[in-house]
Parts: C-alpha cells; sequence; structure tokens
C-alpha cells in the first residue's frame, strides 16, 4: 500500500492528466485500515509520506503527503470504526480542509506572496486580458459595453465565491475518496458498512432548521446592515445553492429509481448534462431541492404509488 501510494503522488505530480489520482491518494490507507488495522495504516501512510521525498521537490512532498495522510487516516479511523456514511463523509472533508489551508499557508511561508492576493491578481489579469482581446475583435460600440459589463460581473463573482469553493471543494474531494474507497472495498471483497445510496440522501430535521435559520439571519443582516461586505454574503448562498443542488439531483434519482435500467441511466445522464449546458434547468435542480428539503414530496408521492 505504501509504494502504491507513492506511486500515485509521483505520477499525479509529473504527468499532467494524471493528475485525477490524487482522488485516489486516501484510499490505499483505508483498505490497509479495515485489512491490519488504524496502526498499520498510520505506519504505511509515514513511510510513504518520506519516501515522497526522494521523488519530488520538498515543498511538494509535504503538500502531496498531507493531501494523502489526513484524509487517508480520518477515513480509514471512520472506515475501521464502523461509522455511517454521512460521519465518514464529514470526517473525510474536515481532514480535506485542514489539509487545504495547511498546504496555503506552506505555499504562503515557502513563497512570500499571499495565496489571495496572488489569486485576485491573476483573476484580474485574466479579465484584462479578456477585454483586450474583444477590443480588438471589431465589436461596436453597445457589443463591447455589454461584453465588458459581462466580464466585470464575472471577475467580481470570482472574488466574491473564492471562499466558498475553498469550503465547498473539499466536500467534493471526501465524496470522490469515499466513492472510489467504497468501490474497490466491495471488489476486494472486504467487509464495510456502504455509503447510503445517492437517490437516499435527506438532509436530517435539525440540519434543516440550521439552514434555514442561517438563510433568515443573513437576509436580515444583508437588508439591515448593508454596510457588511458582501462577500460573507456571497459565502453562504453558494454553499446552500450546493446543498440544494446535491438534493435536487437527489430527488431526481430517487424519481428513477424504479425504471429500467437503460432509462434511469439516460435520464440521470440527461440531467446532468442539462445542468452544465443549459442555465435555466439549474434553477429548476436547484428549486427542486430547496423543495425536497423543505416539503415531503417523496413521502406523499410514496404515499400515492401504494394505492
Amino acid at each position: 500500500m505504501t509504494a502504491l501510494t507513492v506511486v500515485a503522488a509521483v505520477a499525479s505530480y509529473y504527468v499532467p492528466f494524471m493528475t485525477i489520482l490524487l482522488f485516489f491518494l486516501p484510499v490505499p490507507a483505508v483498505i490497509l485500515a479495515l485489512k491490519q488495522g488504524f496502526r498499520a495504516a498510520a505506519i504505511s501512510s509515514a513511510a510513504s509520506f518520506l519516501i515522497l521525498f526522494m521523488f519530488l521537490t520538498p515543498y511538494a512532498a509535504v503538500s502531496t503527503g498531507i493531501c494523502a495522510i489526513l484524509p487517508g487516516l480520518a477515513l480509514g479511523w471512520a472506515y475501521q470504526t464502523k461509522k455511517s456514511g454521512f460521519f465518514r463523509l464529514f470526517a473525510g472533508y474536515l481532514a480535506y480542509l485542514v489539509s487545504f489551508f495547511v498546504i496555503i499557508y506552506l505555499g504562503q511561508w515557502v513563497t512570500g506572496v499571499s495565496f489571495t492576493q496572488d489569486y485576485v491578481k491573476s483573476v484580474e489579469e485574466t479579465s484584462r486580458i479578456m477585454l483586450e482581446m474583444y477590443k480588438n475583435a471589431g465589436l461596436s460600440i453597445e457589443e463591447l459595453a455589454q461584453v465588458t459589463a459581462q466580464v466585470e460581473n464575472m471577475t467580481k463573482s470570482m472574488k466574491l465565491f473564492l471562499p466558498a469553493i475553498m469550503l465547498a471543494a473539499p466536500f467534493f474531494m471526501s465524496l470522490i475518496a469515499c466513492a472510489l474507497s467504497d468501490f474497490l472495498l466491495k471488489r476486494l471483497r472486504i467487509p464495510f458498512v456502504p455509503m447510503k445510496p445517492f437517490d437516499q440522501w435527506e438532509l436530517a430535521p435539525s440540519l434543516k432548521i440550521f439552514l434555514g435559520l442561517v438563510f433568515l439571519l443573513s437576509f436580515f443582516l444583508e437588508v439591515a446592515f448593508p454596510g457588511i461586505p458582501e462577500i460573507y454574503f456571497a459565502t453562504i448562498e453558494m454553499l446552500g445553492m450546493v446543498i440544494f443542488i446535491f438534493m435536487g439531483f437527489s430527488f431526481i434519482f430517487w424519481l428513477t429509481r424504479n425504471m429500467s435500467k437503460g432509462q434511469r441511466n439516460f435520464l440521470r445522464i440527461i440531467s446532468f448534462l442539462l445542468f452544465f449546458m443549459v442555465s435555466g434547468f439549474s434553477l429548476v435542480i436547484l428549486l427542486l431541492g430547496i423543495v425536497d428539503v423543505y416539503v415531503p414530496v417523496r413521502r406523499f408521492i410514496s404515499q400515492r404509488q401504494t394505492k
């Protein structure tokens, strides 16, 4: 397992299209924790971390090792102790979140460049290049004004949504790591507690109440105290959208669960494609998620089907 982790880490660093292997880095620790115990997983992770210094630069070895060790051990412990799927997902989320902030801090310490300042500078430079390109494209004054407004809005959104992206990215990383772990554990026939199927995902009542209170408080503060920086409200808004979009897709998966495999997969793939290709459809998924969270639609449909 140590060799597997090292090979995946080195390949993800040196081969551009193999960067996807970063999602695989925690999986060997999960498998080892279930087969030989958490202690063996911790020793293997430490060994792989030290070996990485033989093949990568110090900063790359530390950053890659952190992305492998912290999530791997967190998920390995959660799998070994037979925690629920959502608990594992949350444990992986916290581990990835800590890893990201540690890596960013180390990067700032090594380079002496602020991450946020560098990000804002990159966004502004990209926007400037885009505007120069449009100016040289021979557009009319009205068309150029529209394009300029769109680019400025995009630049503003990219700046505002940076905290939300940093908070949401660890969730997707943890979700992919859990999905890969479940898949390989099934193939290896290692007993474990599987994650609940996506079509059965539901928010806990306490989380529903918490989300509602957060959005109401955010709306009140935005109206009553306009001096509060907009970035706080944009972060809450985007994180809420991510949650409701997930629940919207979960509802679609639930609606198609009784169809034949071909029809079910076709409709699910089409819904994903429409979400990314048609802007209006993303709003439909968002609204479906909100309704699914706060209205017992699934229970109503199930009762109608049983009659």
